[in-house]
């Protein structure tokens, strides 16, 4: 088995195509074997809102962006295709085996958010529907002290992180540091959340519910005092 992307991740290819562009998948096959931030839930620093994550409505170019957002757990390399090698960390490669198959990606995203940290950072806050509420806290309850791989694909494709379970998450939010710049953070939270308002797991700006909206997760992302 080797470190290439397309014969490694072929799970990680997306299972929607009505999202992709003939070049994000393309980019999908070639560079999904980036490096990856630690970082995550080991570190919980203080957080708080990003201040240039305004509620303006976006452009209708940032409207049409899309994001591809895949989880994998780690694994002992087991033989056959069910388990893949990685190479993560752009700062100081280091090598995984993973699961092929993703046990959550975009379609369990409701919400996406950037987290200022007080040590002048930023994190990545994914908080997911009730499916992937639920997946989160079944992988990270049964394999603690594992890593779980993270990956995106917007523009590129690249592993985000590979934080270690510490604790079980039973809020269905899932913080990380992601190696990637702030600027190419906001172009994968919008392609997030795009994907979320077209699965209907988020209300398009501008709509309202038919139902009460449920605050909670939102608050959950309110500033710390």
């Amino acid at each position: 088995m080797t470190d290439s992307p397309a014969k490694n991740m072929r799970t990680c290819l997306p299972r929607f195509n009505t999202f992709l562009t003939p070049i994000l998948g393309g980019i999908l096959i070639f560079l999904l074997l980036g490096a990856l931030g630690t970082g995550g839930e080991a570190a919980e620093p203080t957080v708080t809102a990003d201040p240039k994550a305004t509620k303006k409505k976006p452009a209708k170019k940032e409207r049409h962006e899309r994001s591809l957002f895949r989880m994998h757990l780690e694994s002992a390399e087991l033989p056959g295709l069910s388990t893949g090698r990685i190479k993560v960390l752009r700062s100081s490669p280091m090598n995984m085996v993973v699961q092929r198959e993703q046990f959550l990606d975009e379609r369990d995203v409701q919400q996406a958010r950037l987290i200022s940290t007080t040590d002048g950072g930023f994190m990545i806050a994914i908080q997911m529907n009730t499916h992937g509420q639920l997946m989160l806290q079944l992988e990270t309850t049964a394999n603690r002290g594992k890593r779980i791989a993270v990956s995106a694909t917007w523009t590129e494709a690249r592993w985000l992180a590979a934080p270690q379970i510490t604790r079980t998450i039973e809020d269905g939010i899932y913080m990380f540091t992601p190696d990637c710049s702030r600027e190419e953070a906001d172009r994968i939270i919008r392609g997030l959340n795009n994907v979320a308002i077209e699965v209907k797991n988020q209300v398009k700006p501008g709509k309202k519910k038919k139902v009460e909206e449920d605050d909670e997760s939102i608050k959950r992302f309110a500033p710390v005092k």
